[in-house]
């Protein structure tokens, strides 16, 4: 499962804020320079800005408490362009939130970051697949055997490691 944690990690990079979120599965990345990207959003987003349009540390607090509150995975900040670090207000209004944040030096570029996720997000989504094959493949086997209601229910325990009653 993908993470902030996880990816921020891999890239060399670490937390500023929010260590205690970083484990929340991350279901896509996101990229936006809007003030509220929110109405684009359904969670579970992480978000790279440059930071542009957060120019006060009231817009700055503002634009945190949306990604928190609409449970995006968190948010990556660039600097180098209008930022030379994050900003000290994000840092504070996320670690109230415990919403994680990490800093995109000006020379990682946010596609570096973006194919690293959906290179992990696409193998996880082809290791579900493949399990579901598998999973498909035994049980029709069990049927075409006619080896059983019973037997069908093991498979499917086994398969789920859960309890299966019929």
């Amino acid at each position: 499962m993908l993470t902030v944690r996880g990816l921020v990690g891999e890239m060399g990079l670490s937390l500023a804020a929010g260590e205690e979120g970083s484990d929340a599965p991350v279901r896509w990345v996101h990229i936006s320079e809007l003030l509220d990207p929110t109405p684009w959003l359904s969670g579970g987003e992480l978000l790279l800005t440059t930071g542009i349009q957060l120019s006060s540390e009231e817009r700055q607090r503002e634009f945190v408490r949306l990604l928190s509150d609409r449970h995006l995975a968190g948010l990556g900040f660039a600097t180098g362009f209008d930022h030379e670090r994050v900003p000290d207000a994000i840092v504070e209004e996320a670690a109230l939130a415990g919403f994680p944040v990490f800093e995109v030096p000006y020379e990682l570029p946010f596609i570096a970051l973006t194919e690293k996720a959906f290179t992990r997000l696409v193998n996880e989504q082809y290791e579900v697949l493949q399990r579901g094959i598998a999973i498909h493949k035994r049980l029709e086997r069990i049927v075409l055997e006619e080896r059983g209601l019973d037997e069908v229910v093991r498979a499917l325990a086994a398969a789920t490691g859960s309890a299966v009653t019929v």
